[in-house]
């Protein structure tokens, strides 16, 4: 079971609990330095990050652009969109869409790119392998895929499409998504190639994914529940029976995360003034995130567990800001278009 706890000011206390892993991406290879107080005799663990988006003009054509850290590393042709992004042996492998067919990139050169139509939604990496989902359209209907390494590795076999992706401690590969009339969460053995378990989030197809982790024994889901008149942030919860509401105003959720026995989902609000402003719930519990951003538009998109510190990035007009922890440790300087699609932290 997931122990949640609720507290008051949660940030302020999560600050003093990991004031330790904070510190550790302080020797991030960045301009910038973390806020918070170092330890006496900290510890050396530095990392590359690697934030992937994409740009729109004036006719809403994207041109997906990748960063490392805070510079410029990769920008692909127009008509492309980022999805996903994984570190793997060395290269930075992208997944997304090319004018509507599934792509993806190794480094900056297209690997492999569909004849059909449709597009990958999210990639994970191991180490060693690759693997990504998304949706691909077939005599009118769409269905959901796997790809691992370039290849099809399973293909649904009802009209459905997958949102995000995450692997297992035992490798198998979780995908989040419609299923039929259904909002489900997938188990897929890596061996066999079916489905091992199945949970059901809900029968209500407003509710739309948008990110997805799974722990060792919990996983979390973040959820845009959409109505006619404005969208909800929502979570779900496998230790749950039921899907989460975390705000009863105009909100979004997504990213969400485990981290040291907590859940965290990352999203914005709307405040008094009719403005956006980035939020992190943990336990479901809102914490303004908008420090230092612009004053308004600002979204907490991207959250990443290392296994030392939790990562997120903090996304307004013209900047990306990587935290960690609730610290900020580099500035990314954007377009006023760009939106952050997904990232991979890596330790070096």
């Amino acid at each position: 079971m997931l122990i949640i706890v609720k507290f008051i000011n949660i940030m302020k206390k999560l600050v003093s609990v990991f004031a330790t892993s904070a510190a550790l991406v302080c020797a991030l290879v960045f301009p910038s330095s973390c806020k918070k107080n170092d330890p006496v005799t900290p510890v050396v663990i530095t990392f590359d990050c690697y934030t992937a988006g994409n740009e729109f003009d004036e006719a809403g054509v994207t041109t997906a652009v990748i960063y490392q850290d805070s510079k410029e590393l990769y920008r692909f042709s127009s008509g492309s969109f980022v999805s996903g992004v994984a570190y793997v042996g060395g290269n930075l492998y992208s997944c997304g869409s090319q004018d509507g067919k599934m792509t993806v990139w190794k480094n900056d050169k297209v690997a492999n790119s569909s004849v059909e139509s449709g597009e990958f939604t999210d990639m994970v990496g191991d180490g060693t392998k690759w693997f990504c989902c998304g949706k691909v359209e077939s005599d009118g209907y769409t269905y959901g895929v796997i790809y691992g390494d370039g290849a099809e590795v399973y293909k649904s076999t009802v009209p459905s499409a997958f949102y995000a992706i995450d692997l297992g401690a035992s490798g198998d590969w979780y995908v989040v998504g419609t299923v039929g009339e259904e909002v489900r969460v997938l188990r897929i053995s890596s061996e066999t190639k079916t489905v091992k378990d199945s949970y059901l989030i809900s029968t209500d197809l407003r509710y739309v994914p948008t990110d997805m982790y799974v722990g060792l024994r919990d996983i979390c889901v973040s959820l845009n529940y959409r109505t006619v008149e404005t969208d909800y942030a929502y979570c779900w919860l496998s230790a749950e029976p039921e899907v989460i509401k975390l705000s009863n105003k105009t909100s979004h959720a997504y990213s969400a995360a485990l981290f040291n026995g907590n859940f965290f989902i990352g999203g914005d609000m709307i405040n008094t003034a009719g403005n956006q402003f980035a939020v992190q719930w943990v336990n479901g519990i809102p914490e303004d995130f908008s420090y230092g951003c612009k004053p308004e538009y600002s979204s907490v998109k991207l959250l990443k567990n290392t296994g030392y510190s939790l990562f997120e990035a903090v996304e307004s007009p013209g900047m990306v800001q990587i935290c960690s922890n609730g610290g900020e440790v580099a500035e990314i300087s954007c377009a006023n278009s760009f939106q952050v699609s997904a990232w991979d932290v890596v330790r070096k």
